[in-house]
């Protein structure tokens, strides 16, 4: 049960960084001065690029491993049946 708990944590966190990426692509872009656009979707592209892609590196990786938690826990549950 713990297994199952601590992959929904980490699901619930690659989803948290996942989001994060762009809230931080929205602050950016709001904070930056001396910004000329039409604010378009070509423009919040530019302003994710300026965040990067660790966050959604991070993300996949937590949402993978907590997955992989859920699954063998249930399948170790199954398993003992």
């Amino acid at each position: 049960m713990t297994e199952k708990i601590l992959g929904g944590i980490l699901i619930f966190a690659g989803a948290m960084l996942y989001a994060t990426k762009y809230l931080a692509a929205a602050i950016y872009s709001v904070s930056a001065t001396g910004f000329k656009g039409s604010w378009g979707n070509s423009d919040f592209q530019v302003w994710l690029s300026y965040v990067g892609n660790r966050l959604t590196f991070l993300a996949l990786l937590s949402a993978a491993v907590g997955a992989y938690f859920v699954v063998s826990a249930e399948w170790r549950q199954r398993k003992l049946r």
